[in-house]
């Protein structure tokens, strides 16, 4: 099970979730295992302590095991309200639950210390901005584990030489746009977010 790759114009970006039962698409094997390492990766790449996080795009709480108890306060942000209620239930309601949309943060400039995003990026249509959000919405020195669709994977250009896709892997131009699975390339995170942390190949939504 996945997402629609399609956008639907009728409505809102925080939409694509709101019919979807996202763990579904965690039974499988290879989710399961993919599962595994997102947690093993987040977990590890986030400091032993801090003083307020956020999840953005938080969905059920899938990860919420990696941040928990680690930091004074954990905010966690997503624009579906069953996903949240999910997530307070999966967290033991020990987080700060917020609503709302990623195009449109309700935050000040250094409200966090450190920001997870992991499955989300790959929705944004203006990446650009939004990294730029990203960078002032963490205080100097601060850390971001996200990860997004990279367009260099290799099954990519593969299909890129034998002319079974339209996406060019090497440009520096984010392929996708107008769906829901929109890919960049690593240069292009490099050069509007000075240190990205958790880039990840061939990401399947």
């Amino acid at each position: 099970m996945a997402i629609p790759q399609n956008i639907d114009p009728n409505k809102p970006p925080y939409d694509l979730y709101e019919d979807l039962d996202y763990k579904v698409f965690w039974s499988g094997w290879q989710q399961q295992k993919l599962d595994q390492a997102e947690h093993a990766v987040v977990r590890n790449l986030l400091p032993a302590s801090g003083f307020r996080l956020i999840d953005l795009g938080c969905g059920y709480g899938r990860l919420s095991d990696c941040y928990q108890g680690r930091f004074q306060q954990v905010v966690m942000f997503d624009g579906s309200l069953p996903f949240l209620q999910e997530a307070r239930q999966n967290s033991g309601g020990l987080a700060t639950y917020i609503a709302g949309d990623l195009h449109h943060l309700p935050f000040r400039d250094a409200s966090f210390d450190n920001i997870v995003m992991v499955r989300v990026f790959h929705h944004i249509i203006d990446s650009k901005a939004f990294l730029s959000e990203l960078h002032h919405l963490l205080i100097a020195g601060g850390n971001l584990v996200f990860t997004y669709r990279n367009k260099l994977y290799l099954m990519n250009i593969l299909k890129s030489l034998i002319r079974t896709t339209q996406d060019r892997p090497f440009s520096l131009e984010p392929a996708g746009i107008g769906t829901t699975l929109i890919s960049h390339h690593p240069n292009y995170i490099k050069k509007y977010y000075s240190n990205p942390v958790l880039p990840i190949s061939d990401l399947k939504a």
